[in-house]
């Protein structure tokens, strides 16, 4: 037995691990690129008061939760009980991101289930949503004094989500508030300038041409298998109207990827670059290719070795034997 008997093997072991760290993972969660960055400027409604105006600046003061939920998410329920009790004990600031909903839906809502927040954003068409790198509703993101994500909540907050995970990270701010002084809040761009003068088109064949072939680099992180251009998921139509809107202001098209790539990561595109953290994901299907064609040339080149067919003197005995006897019977 050679040792290249032993290579399948060996690449079908490979290939359980790599299958066994996916299913560890959940494919929902996408890790967030805004932790220790400042909350997104942004100026949308009040949720109650269409005339009322509130902005990035109304957040900065004191710790706060920011949580995105809407009407039609049903996960949300879940939650709810649990920020109407931190509500009633006011443990801590609550701040509410009316997410893709209708004004009076998230009214009704709230009247029906209770309202929890001391203020609501509303944000209609994802807006301060996709600046804030929401992938689903409920997220919550802990904000510091000073407006800057701390950390970020995929999911409902249970009660025990609320002891283990959440309260955790709001003591260890109050601690750190009590040892330090506040941080000066630095404004940073999105997006490097990159030199090149941005030209507004006004075209409308080129706007769709080129938002169109920009979409079709961008994955959709609902969907994840698919482009925002191909997906009819409601966050992907939002994107796709932030990507034109962006062409439409005169954005290169990696001015706008950058843009996107600022608030989900590499992932977010279609064909993430070739990096160390990416490099397993590119070599992987080539390893197990590369492996599979040795084996094949090693298994042609050895084969299987012919048998010796030399008669021995005992052979040739029975053989003259069988003869004589043939000849006689004849």
């Amino acid at each position: 037995m050679t040792w290249s008997r032993f290579i399948p093997a060996g690449a079908f072991v490979v290939l359980v691990i790599f299958l066994g760290i996916g299913l560890t993972r959940d494919p929902s969660l996408i890790p967030t690129e805004m932790i220790n960055r400042d909350m997104p400027a942004f100026e949308l409604t009040e949720l109650y008061d269409e005339t009322q105006r509130v902005t990035d600046a109304d957040l900065v003061g004191e710790p706060a939760l920011v949580n995105v939920f809407g009407s039609w998410c049903v996960a949300c329920l879940q939650e709810h009980p649990t920020l109407m009790q931190l509500n009633q004990d006011g443990t801590v600031r609550i701040v509410g991101v009316n997410w893709r909903d209708d004004r009076e839906d998230a009214i009704n809502w709230l009247q029906r289930h209770g309202d929890p927040y001391e203020t609501i954003v509303f944000d209609g068409e994802s807006d301060l949503a996709i600046e804030m790198g929401v992938t689903g509703a409920p997220e919550t993101f802990i904000l510091d004094r000073t407006g800057r994500i701390r950390f970020k909540r995929i999911g409902p907050i249970t009660s025990d989500v609320w002891r283990e995970t959440i309260r955790p990270v709001l003591d260890a701010l109050a601690a750190e508030e009590l040892t330090t002084p506040a941080p000066v809040r630095v404004e940073s761009d999105a997006v490097v300038d990159t030199g090149v003068e941005n030209i507004v088109l006004s075209d409308p064949d080129q706007i769709a041409a080129r938002t169109e072939a920009v979409s079709k680099t961008l994955r959709c992180v609902v969907c994840q298998n698919q482009s925002i251009y191909d997906s009819n998921a409601p966050l992907a139509q939002d994107m796709r109207r932030l990507v034109r809107k962006r062409v439409v202001a005169g954005d290169s098209d990696e001015e706008v990827r950058d843009y996107l790539r600022y608030r989900y990561g590499d992932y977010v595109l279609m064909s993430p670059p070739l990096q160390l953290n990416t490099f397993l994901l590119w070599l992987a299907p080539l390893a197990l290719v590369l492996v599979g064609g040795i084996w094949f040339v090693l298994r042609g080149r050895t084969g299987k070795p012919a048998e010796d067919d030399t008669l021995t003197e005992a052979d040739r005995d029975r053989v003259a034997a069988a003869l004589a006897k043939a000849e006689t019977d004849t």
